[in-house]
């Protein structure tokens, strides 16, 4: 859609829930996403986001889940305003701070500080993915309803056609991937998955206002394990935190969430699912390079295979059971230039 027809869209629906049309409509540098994110001035002093997306049924379902965080008092995007038929929706402003960008900032502050941010950030997750699950409408999910086999079979095989054929030099054992595959699913099936999956939960996807966190991209929450959005921030490839940080988070995490659920087998599943999402990750970051031609992204593939190159070498990580997918991480990709390469390429 032409950015004039979404501007005019976004001013209408600005003018039927407020009343008067804004002043300004700016558009603002998008990330990851395919959609369009504007900000939208009522005056000088007053600001919301105005967004347009192309599918529909992801409009509906971050339109959906922010309705019903809110009601939980989740800290979340308030959603004014929404034209499904038009595919704009208007949302409180957030403003610009993410985890990731307040975390450089601070990084030379003593660890405390970050400690603190990070254990106001996980104190939320067991609202979202426990407190808050009932209430969700799953029929708004608009990939998979479960993060369960088929699920998981998606984000392998988009793993092996978006990252490895690009940067694997050697012949890919294809039946034996499969096989490698089908373990690891087989594995991570077992954990019990009646939470609220967020998904995608990692630093660009947490704002912090006034040194409180606000969470947004979500809308493509489904049912899951919960270890796997633990797992996603504490092993997101955008920042580099130490793995006894990671160990003292993941404690904080299990004591917060331990109110709500029984947790005896989670560290049995935890590193699997961190696997997993690294291999989501790469398969995204890899997309996100070569076919939208987002180069920047290339810089968080090195810190994504150190992360890899980490579960390599932990007990509690089924990647050493998985022959064709260690050989390959050990043999042609961690062990050569890869990383190397990625970087200058950056």
């Amino acid at each position: 859609m032409h950015n004039h027809t979404i501007v005019d869209n976004l001013a209408r629906l600005h003018e039927h829930h407020f009343g008067a049309r804004p002043t300004l409509i700016t558009e603002l540098k998008g990330d990851g996403s395919d959609r369009r994110i504007y900000r939208v001035f009522a005056d000088a002093n007053e600001s919301l986001i105005g967004i347009y997306g192309a599918n529909r049924r992801e409009n509906e379902a971050f339109v959906s889940f922010s309705n019903t965080f809110y009601q939980h008092s989740i800290p979340v995007p308030v959603i004014f305003a929404y034209n499904a038929d038009a595919q704009v929706y208007l949302e409180s402003d957030l403003g610009d701070v993410t985890l990731l960008e307040w975390g450089n900032r601070h990084s030379d502050d003593d660890s405390g500080a970050l400690q603190t941010m990070y254990q106001q950030v996980i104190s939320w997750l067991p609202e979202i993915q426990i407190r808050s699950k009932d209430s969700i409408d799953y029929d708004k999910c608009y990939q998979f309803a479960a993060f369960r086999r088929e699920a998981m079979q998606f984000d392998l095989h988009y793993f092996q056609a978006s990252f490895l054929t690009r940067f694997l030099r050697s012949r890919l054992n294809d039946a034996a991937l499969a096989d490698d595959f089908n373990v690891l699913i087989s594995h991570l099936l077992p954990a019990p998955y009646d939470a609220f999956m967020y998904r995608d939960f990692q630093s660009k996807n947490i704002m912090i206002v006034d040194g409180q966190p606000f969470f947004i991209d979500y809308q493509s929450g489904r049912k899951g394990a919960p270890q796997y959005d633990i797992a996603s921030l504490l092993f997101d490839a955008n920042v580099t935190l130490s793995h006894s940080f990671r160990e003292e988070m993941l404690e904080f995490y299990l004591s917060e969430t331990s109110r709500y659920i029984q947790l005896e087998q989670f560290r049995a599943f935890y590193y699997n699912f961190a696997l997993l999402r690294m291999l989501q990750a790469l398969a995204a970051f890899s997309f996100l390079v070569f076919e939208k031609g987002k180069s920047h992204f290339m810089t968080t593939i090195p810190n994504a295979l150190q992360n890899i190159a980490f579960l390599l070498s932990h007990d509690g990580c089924i990647l050493s059971a998985l022959p064709e997918l260690r050989r390959l991480f050990e043999e042609d990709i961690l062990i050569n230039d890869q990383l190397t390469s990625a970087q200058a390429l950056s």
